[in-house]
């Protein structure tokens, strides 16, 4: 365990960072498809398209290789560990679910929603999944939300298994943890189960197993390209193969395809082959604050485009996607350098500051 004194610099993978990016702007570009399929272009695409969304199993994928990396590194305490998750991913998401809340009270309808009631919105801030009268899983008040009932899942099983020593117990604990509610979950009646745990568990999984086994990941660069053009195939199925994944074993398809990614951005990573530490790493730094705030986004430019009769022509339709997604990046960018960063920053220093034997200065800290 560090000194009260010592400062451990955690680096973060370039090439992990990029697929952050490269996963939240999937994320994005799923959702202006959805938009001009539904909203701003409705009956004018030639065919609907799931491009993007499949930036999700790449999302989880990294968070498991990351979590197992840098609490190994660090030497982190389970309540450290679990206050950098909270001050993490809490503040901003509670922050524009109020901000959404705050538009649907004063009269207008923002993501299909033109009332909330107590249930949804205690439901949406405690990141509990919640069941409509017919049984289905409704999703949070800022409908992106959904993943982090999955991200505080797991966080909440890491926390746990941090307790175990040495590391080895910790790894074996986890993976048989989400091993068997996976596998209830698969066969559960229970439909809020079957849901919670569900195969995206998986992906979990394989994120610890790529940090485990990566000090043995010795690719040629040839294999690394490779296994990146096999992944590319492999989340592609949701549109080339729409019927297999969307059963449990066909999303299995996709996970697998997510981890096959890491990997190769891992091996590559390896070689010395990375993106360097431009735009696509500054993107990756901001990526969870692009993922939470493009839906209003998207919203804003969509009503604005349709109010205005921009949306009208096909190049003006044309130019509102294409705005959508730039103006996506930049609000994200903002959003993190102004309010996300800095006030994550500030907690983790009153936390450093009051002497714990864990204090730790991440070096651009991985915020997923």
């Amino acid at each position: 365990m560090a000194s009260p004194d010592r400062k451990e610099t955690i680096a973060v993978n370039a090439n992990i960072q990029a697929l952050r990016a490269i996963a939240a702007y999937g994320v994005v570009i799923h959702h202006i498809i959805f938009s001009y399929d539904h909203y701003i272009g409705v009956g004018r695409a030639p065919v609907s398209i799931n491009i993007g969304a499949t930036g999700v199993e790449i999302f989880f994928v990294i968070s498991g290789y990351i979590m197992s990396k840098t609490t190994d590194i660090s030497g982190i305490s389970p309540s450290r560990f679990i206050q950098n998750r909270l001050f993490r991913v809490v503040p901003s998401y509670w922050l524009l679910t109020l901000f959404a809340v705050a538009i649907v009270q004063t009269g207008f309808t923002l993501f299909g929603l033109h009332d909330i009631n107590l249930e949804h919105f205690l439901c949406s801030l405690l990141f509990l999944p919640e069941l409509d009268a017919a049984g289905h899983i409704l999703r949070p008040i800022l409908f992106v939300g959904w993943t982090l009932e999955f991200e505080m899942l797991f966080y909440f099983i890491f926390f746990l298994t941090l307790y175990l020593k040495p590391i080895i117990y910790r790894k074996v604990s986890v993976l048989f943890v989400l091993s068997v509610l996976m596998i209830f979950g698969q066969y559960s009646s229970d439909a809020y189960l079957r849901y919670l745990f569900s195969e995206l568990l998986l992906a979990f999984m394989l994120g610890i197993l790529i940090h485990v086994s990566e000090a043995r990941i010795s690719l040629t660069c040839f294999a690394a390209f490779g296994l990146m053009a096999i992944s590319v195939l492999g989340l592609a199925t949701v549109d080339t193969l729409p019927d297999v994944t969307k059963t449990s074993a066909g999303h299995v398809i996709v996970i697998v395809a997510a981890a096959l990614l890491v990997v190769s951005a891992v091996g590559l990573e390896r070689r010395g082959l990375t993106v360097g530490r431009g735009f696509l790493m500054r993107q990756g730094d901001a990526s969870y604050a692009i993922y939470l705030i493009h839906p209003f986004i998207l919203q804003f430019i969509g009503k604005l485009a349709i109010a205005t009769g921009i949306a009208a022509s096909n190049i003006g339709l044309a130019a509102t996607t294409l705005v959508m997604l730039i103006a996506s990046g930049f609000g994200g960018t903002i959003f993190y350098r102004c309010l996300d960063a800095p006030f994550v920053a500030s907690m983790k220093r009153r936390l450093w500051n009051r002497g714990s034997p864990d204090g730790i200065a991440t070096k651009r800290f991985v915020n997923l």
